[in-house]
């Protein structure tokens, strides 16, 4: 562990020792010590920056790169790890937060960049000027001498793209990290960089270069309202796998292919304690109720002429509740608490990271263009399958009564109290008879003149099989969306599938 040994080791060095509290997640893994006395066998006495003089075992024992004890504004940081004289796992943790704390959140370590993600806006990082600055640092004119790069995600994005052109061959950009550490983001500036270098830095496009760069970064916010979610470490946390592939001719962008993997389905019916379904619920119901709230109030209808005949009501699927307040598409009353978005710990799990962590309201607008964008439609049809499964989540069951006035463990009906959300489901989702395909299970046996049985399910079974088609249909809405986009944009190769 340490790289410290008996003849490196002297009275007054600064040095770096594991801390014995290190299983407390909040404890830094190293202290600051200083060497008090000569080695003595395998053990060095060493005094803590408190005072605390401790015995350690040289082999645990990692020399700093400062020479006296100076403070953490005043000690120098290395913009590349391998530039450390004294490089260990103690002193590149030490330099990586020493420069976190001064807002420099890229650190390089040879090729690689490590990033901290700050938990706040850093606007001046990634704008046009930032990026203008990267191409310069890495391409220098005649006469110029280049310069070490700087650590950022588009000096990654850069070497890629010059790489690519260059060379004629294919690039790879890994982007990994623990939840929360900002691999969204992260993803998000590299496409846009790549994008930018693209169109020869800020220079013009043609329109139909201009939007497939648009339907490229579009896709983004599409993508993270259907597959990322708030955990209890993250509040946009991606719950998914995701492999971009951006085509290039000439320099210029030629297309993109977005997959993704391993979606959590199983977060569309059940989350833990303080934490959220998919974003895309939120937002759609932030866009209702704002819906509901901008609707003026209804004036008295006009009198009617004598031989004018009324207009028979156009017919719809029931409201959740009584209201007459209709929340858009959704079919939802302002109101309405929908199981599969309510979670154990309610619908605000977000309030955990502070106020401004999520805005659903501003997020379904960046959603909603984005889907316009993409050529999905205004997102009406979305939003009814999206309200289907709500409703769907709050059909419940109950177990049949037998004639003697009792109840049967074998079967069960919809609860009346249910049957609003089943007429809801069965209208936004398009679909009939769903009450039979939830209670009961259809068995094909035999051979060449095979036999059809009916089972009917319990309650629970009932319960699982409600949940199972609503994670299923969520699976594929997004596919299906991405799918229609591919074709609409096929002769500019533009592909996604989800």
């Amino acid at each position: 562990m340490g790289d410290a040994s008996a003849n490196v080791l002297a009275k007054g060095m600064n040095v770096w020792i594991p801390n014995p509290a290190d299983k407390d997640p909040k404890a830094a893994p190293f202290l600051a010590a200083q060497v008090v006395s000569p080695v003595s066998g395998t053990q060095a006495r060493v005094a803590l920056r408190n005072g605390t003089e401790v015995s350690v075992d040289v082999d645990k024992v990692d020399v700093a790169n400062t020479v006296t004890v100076v403070t953490d504004a005043d000690e120098r940081s290395e913009p590349d790890n391998c530039s450390l004289l004294h490089l260990s796992e103690a002193t590149l943790l030490h330099n990586t937060q020493l420069r976190f704390q001064r807002d420099e959140i890229y650190t390089l370590t040879g090729q690689i960049v490590t990033s901290l993600n700050p938990c706040k806006q850093l606007p001046a990082l990634y704008d046009a000027a930032a990026m203008a600055a990267t191409r310069a640092e890495l391409n220098p004119g005649a006469g110029e001498t280049k310069r070490d790069p700087t650590p950022h995600i588009f000096t990654v994005a850069e070497a890629a793209y010059s790489s690519m052109v260059e060379q004629k061959r294919n690039q790879s950009i890994v982007v990994s990290g623990v939840s929360g550490a900002g691999k969204t983001e992260a993803n998000k500036y590299v496409m846009r960089y790549l994008c930018w270098r693209a169109s020869g830095g800020g220079g013009r496009q043609s329109q139909g270069e201009n939007d497939l760069v648009k339907a490229i970064l579009h896709s983004n916010p599409v993508f993270e309202a259907f597959g990322n979610a708030t955990t209890i470490n993250n509040p946009n946390s991606s719950r998914f796998g995701k492999f971009i592939k951006i085509y290039f001719d000439g320099g210029a962008v030629a297309g993109a292919t977005l997959s993704t993997y391993l979606l959590e389905k199983s977060r569309v019916v059940a989350q833990q304690p303080s934490e959220r379904s998919f974003h895309i619920f939120y937002q759609a119901r932030a866009r209702a109720r704002l819906r509901a709230r901008a609707r003026p109030r209804a004036r008295p209808a006009p009198p009617r002429r004598p031989r004018e005949r009324p207009r028979p009501p156009r017919s719809r699927p029931q409201l959740l509740s009584g209201s007459a307040e209709e929340l858009g598409p959704l079919q939802l009353t302002s109101t309405s608490s929908p199981r599969y978005v309510k979670g154990k710990g309610g619908d605000g799990g977000v309030k955990a990271f502070g106020v401004g962590a999520l805005d659903d309201a501003a997020d379904w607008a960046v959603t909603r263009a984005a889907i316009e964008e993409l050529g999905l439609g205004a997102g009406g049809e979305l939003l009814k399958l999206l309200g289907g499964l709500l409703h769907l989540g709050d059909v419940s069951f109950v177990k049949l009564r037998t004639s003697e006035g009792g109840v049967s463990d074998e079967g069960c009906n919809i609860a009346p109290e249910a049957a609003a959300a089943l007429a809801n489901a069965e209208g936004l989702l398009g679909v009939a008879g769903l009450a039979r395909t939830l209670t009961v299970r259809i068995v094909r046996a035999g051979g060449g003149r095979s036999s059809v049985y009916k089972v009917p399910l319990d309650v629970a079974k009932a319960e699982a099989t409600r949940d199972a088609l609503a994670k299923r249909i969520y699976e594929r809405v997004p596919r299906n969306s991405a799918r229609a986009r591919a074709i609409r944009r096929n002769s500019a190769r533009v592909s996604a599938t989800l």
